[in-house]
């Protein structure tokens, strides 16, 4: 084992966001990433390569402001905005560049309380990075390390591949749909069911699109949040009430769990065709435009009301009930490399 600081074995540096009015910029050549990319590691945004701009692969990529500590593996050269760090390793012979992914994954929670300053969001600074002090072990024992832990991973970005492809075949299969349109509560039984003496909370950001993060489980069995009040039946929906955010998520089982009540929890006849529904732009932009409020928009009992869809026509569940399975053996593979990644690095 040697103590090294980072800054002399690997190159640190920011990202930026060319101009946006310049076409010539964005033509569809390498991945542009901001920070959620890194936590789905699939872009939506492509621009024109550029010297000095980009990353190879093996660069391991941080948010560092706003949305602080998502992280990630770079499997392809990308581009990345000013509200994410590089670090890529320069001495190969000292560091592996997946064992340094790896070690980050290991400090997220760390990172996540890093604070160097930053008048609206936090901020960490490359300084901070190039500052780190990192205790390596040999190159040969680092391999060791990767060799239990990357089939691991090879496994969960398999399963993320399939729910990407399911969600993608869902709102295929709601856009080519030809109904009339009809108001999306009419199919929809909105639940009230409460706190009950839950004594593990998740709030909203624990909840992706489809995904439960329950690393971020809370306990509180001392103290209870009044926010957390929503308790979700066997067979019902989760969706976020804030603009801008497509959290959502489809419980075959009932959750031990209590849930903010930043959410929606409603059951329905048409589980596959709602899911389709919400995962299209065609619910995110209304959800959007009908929000209120000053400072935290998010869509009211009145705005959901106004909420118009295409007309069900099968009352099916068996895609929806396929990627909660897929979700949950998600859950199960992360929680055993989180384990490992613990007890190796």
């Amino acid at each position: 084992m040697a103590i090294y600081k980072l800054g002399d074995i690997c190159d640190v540096k920011n990202g930026s966001t060319p101009n946006t009015q310049n076409n010539e910029l964005w033509k569809k050549e390498i991945p542009f990433l901001g920070p959620a990319d890194l936590l789905t590691k699939e872009n939506t945004r492509w621009i024109t390569k550029q010297e000095n701009k980009t990353v190879k692969e093996g660069s391991v990529l941080i948010s560092t402001t706003a949305s602080i500590g998502n992280i990630m593996y770079v499997e392809k050269e990308s581009w990345f905005n000013q509200q994410i760090t590089s670090i890529t390793v320069k001495k190969s012979t000292i560091l592996n560049s997946k064992f340094l992914f790896y070690y980050f994954l290991k400090k997220n929670e760390y990172i996540k309380k890093i604070q160097d300053g930053g008048s609206i969001f936090p901020i960490i600074h490359t300084s901070t990075f190039r500052n780190w002090k990192i205790n390596i072990p040999s190159i040969e024992e680092q391999q060791n390390i990767i060799d239990i832990i990357e089939p691991i991973e090879t496994l969960i970005d398999n399963i993320k591949s399939q729910i990407s492809i399911l969600k993608k075949i869902m709102i295929k299969q709601y856009n080519v749909l030809q109904t009339h349109e009809v108001k999306f509560v009419d199919f929809i039984s909105l639940q009230n069911n409460k706190w009950s003496d839950e004594i593990t909370y998740l709030a909203t950001n624990a909840v992706g699109e489809f995904y439960i993060d329950r690393t971020k489980l809370i306990d509180i069995s001392v103290k209870r949040p009044s926010r957390a009040n929503i308790k979700p039946k066997k067979n019902t929906f989760l969706i976020s009430k804030l603009a801008g955010e497509n959290k959502m998520y489809f419980f075959n089982d009932e959750p031990e769990e209590v849930f903010s009540t930043g959410f929606y929890n409603f059951s329905t006849k048409y589980v596959d065709h709602i899911t389709s529904f919400i995962l299209s732009d065609h619910f995110q932009v209304q959800k959007n435009e009908l929000s209120t409020g000053t400072t935290m928009q998010g869509i009211n009992n009145d705005g959901l009301s106004n909420i118009m869809m295409k007309k069900p026509i099968v009352k099916e569940n068996s895609i929806s009930k396929t990627i909660c399975n897929l979700n949950l053996l998600l859950e199960k593979l992360t929680t055993l490399q989180n384990a490992c990644i613990r007890l190796l690095i």
